[in-house]
């Protein structure tokens, strides 16, 4: 994530364009940046240490120096993301589980036949036929140099 994207956001969710933004806004822009899961009471306590009494609202300098020292676990948004597709933890995810994915998501599931494609398109290969492995799945979403 970087300052551009952040005050893009913070835009955005600046409703009033007074430059400020409220703890639910700056939550919706914590978790939209796709920062680790915190309560919006921690994420409270994290911005302004201190209890005021008055209804609290940040600028985007201060989000910007409050983020600049967060990073996000790649690894971790990765594990969780394989592991929400490979719902029995087999370690691989089948065309079976794509198309249950896909009707979760959309309301329709892809064809059998469909996800297997989607599978061939995607895995090394070095694996079984339609088994779609997290060392694979992660190669998937990482971005490639040019």
């Amino acid at each position: 994530i970087d300052e551009h994207d952040i005050r893009e956001s913070f835009a955005a969710l600046d409703d009033d364009k007074l430059g400020l933004l409220d703890l639910d806004a700056l939550y919706m822009l914590y978790l939209g940046l796709g920062y680790p899961y915190i309560d919006k009471e921690e994420l409270s306590r994290q911005i302004w240490p201190k209890s005021y009494d008055d209804p609290q609202q940040v600028t985007v300098e201060k989000v910007l120096r409050f983020l600049g020292n967060k990073t996000r676990d790649r690894e971790a948004e990765m594990n969780a993301c394989f592991s929400a597709v490979d719902t029995d933890s087999k370690g691989f995810i089948t065309p079976a589980d794509i198309a249950k994915l896909s009707k979760e998501v959309d309301g329709k599931a892809f064809s059998l036949e469909y996800a297997e494609t989607m599978l061939e398109q995607s895995q090394s290969r070095n694996h079984t036929p339609g088994r779609l492995y997290q060392r694979d799945f992660e190669h998937l979403f990482t971005p490639q140099s040019n």
